[in-house]
């Protein structure tokens, strides 16, 4: 497997989930792709996502899809695919934006442009749901997922944080 970086435990085997094994599974359970996409996805990296998700077989994040066993785009296998920008992004990891739902969400946004701007997206746009993070339920009109829904109007969609135990039920 691959190595990765892990905030609490430091070095870690790397995530074996990755779209050609997941995506199928996905597709055979009848079930809707949620993608979390790291923040440290540059611009190229998001437009390659919309490729590998949406390009002809031809182009070359298509062609990485078909050696990999799908040669249809996965936005002909679902009817919408919801794509995240971070995950739990008001959490003190997510330094600096954890506390600034406006600049998490210029920054959701920036990158949800991005996506926007690969030539593979506009036959594709009403299968894509963009995602910002909320916060522990809380949704007050200046809350943080409603404050970066906001300044990211390209989301459709605010997640929260509803956990049943741990730090905020009181727990470590």
């Amino acid at each position: 497997g691959r190595l990765g970086w892990g905030t609490n435990d430091g070095r870690e085997e790397g995530p074996t989930w990755k779209l050609p094994t997941v995506l199928p599974l996905i597709a055979d359970a009848g079930g809707t792709p949620w993608l979390i996409v790291s923040p440290a996805f540059d611009e190229s990296e998001w437009r390659n996502l919309i490729e590998y998700l949406a390009g002809p077989a031809s182009s070359p994040w298509g062609a990485r899809r078909a050696a990999a066993g799908r040669t249809r785009p996965w936005t002909e296998a679902f009817e919408r695919i919801r794509i995240e920008f971070g995950n739990e992004s008001w959490n003190n990891i997510f330094y600096p934006w954890h506390d600034d739902p406006v600049r998490y969400g210029a920054m959701a946004e920036h990158f949800f442009a991005a996506a926007r701007s690969s030539p593979w997206f506009e036959a594709v746009r009403d299968r894509i749901d963009f995602v910002v993070n909320g916060f522990m339920l809380q949704s007050e009109r200046n809350g943080f997922g409603a404050t970066a829904r906001r300044t990211a109007p390209s989301s459709r969609i605010v997640d929260v944080a509803a956990y049943t135990g741990g730090w905020e039920l009181g727990g470590t």
